[in-house]
């Protein structure tokens, strides 16, 4: 549980570092999980709802979903989300 409050406090403050350094408008809702080192994660859904995740739920996750990372990237690089897309598919395939 402490792990859990810690990484939650490191998040926040890397996004107010990251909202800081990209731009002031404000960024389309977005999920994000912490995973609990057991192969599942405490999610926040885009909606502020909480859910728990279990292994089987979180196969080939980013931690958040990919269009919701696409449009964070878009947003965060003022560029189309068309654009963010390709990119994206290059990366999964690279690893």
């Amino acid at each position: 549980m402490r792990q859990q409050m810690l990484g939650k406090k490191r998040l926040v403050v890397l996004a107010l570092l990251l909202l800081n350094a990209c731009r002031s408008s404000t960024p389309p809702p977005k999920e994000i999980c912490i995973g609990d080192g057991n192969g599942g994660a405490d999610c926040t859904e885009s909606d502020g709802s909480h859910v728990y995740k279990i292994p089987s739920q979180l196969v080939d996750y980013w931690m958040t979903n990919e269009a919701d990372e696409a449009a964070f990237a878009a947003w965060c690089y003022d560029v189309p989300v068309s654009m963010v897309v390709p990119q994206m598919k290059k990366i999964k395939g690279g690893l």
